[in-house]
């Protein structure tokens, strides 16, 4: 509960970042760890983490809605981080949590804020992402932990050679546009 708690401050505390998504009204239960909030607007956040939790607040973090991601046993993840491009454009990135292919990482993605699907699964857990529009530039990485990155280039996720120099490296490498 002091997860819970301590991610409403955060919402309250953060600048706008920018998030969204809905489905019905849910409290988490003492065993969900919050790992991530994104601020879309004064009005909209997104909070992700343990055991699948995706949950939508519309009302500056009054209330919270859990999203349900079809396709995925949601409690068979961990969720790391969410990030937002305006209120539609989110990713989510995780890893699975058991089984044979426990700490593949999964890439969620929405393009109108309620509809999220599996854009991505690799053999090694996701840890955070950052995405960033430019014009009709999208640019973006996915940290991999222990100096594994995946860049986003031209509608694809590929690995970075070696650990960038900074979050403007990855950012700015490459020719990175899509106009969707």
């Amino acid at each position: 509960m002091r997860g819970f708690i301590l991610s409403i401050l955060l919402f309250i505390a953060l600048p706008a970042h920018a998030q969204q998504t809905a489905v019905n009204n849910a409290v988490p239960t003492d065993t969900t760890k919050f790992t991530s909030v994104c601020r879309v607007d004064s009005s909209i956040a997104w909070a992700v983490g343990s055991n699948g939790l995706l949950m939508k607040s519309i009302d500056g973090g009054i209330t919270w809605n859990n999203i349900i991601v079809n396709g995925i046993n949601q409690s068979d993840y961990d969720f790391q981080d969410v990030c937002f491009v305006g209120e539609r454009r989110g990713w989510v990135v995780g890893y699975r949590n058991k089984g044979e292919e426990k700490n593949f990482g999964i890439l969620l993605k929405t393009m109108d804020g309620s509809n999220w699907f599996v854009e991505l699964i690799r053999s090694y857990p996701f840890v955070s992402i950052k995405m960033e529009q430019k014009g009709v530039n999208l640019y973006g990485y996915i940290d991999c932990g222990k100096g594994l990155f995946l860049r986003y280039f031209p509608n694809q996720w590929v690995p970075m050679p070696k650990r960038p120099n900074s979050d403007t490296e990855l950012l700015r490498k490459g020719d990175t546009h899509e106009t969707n």
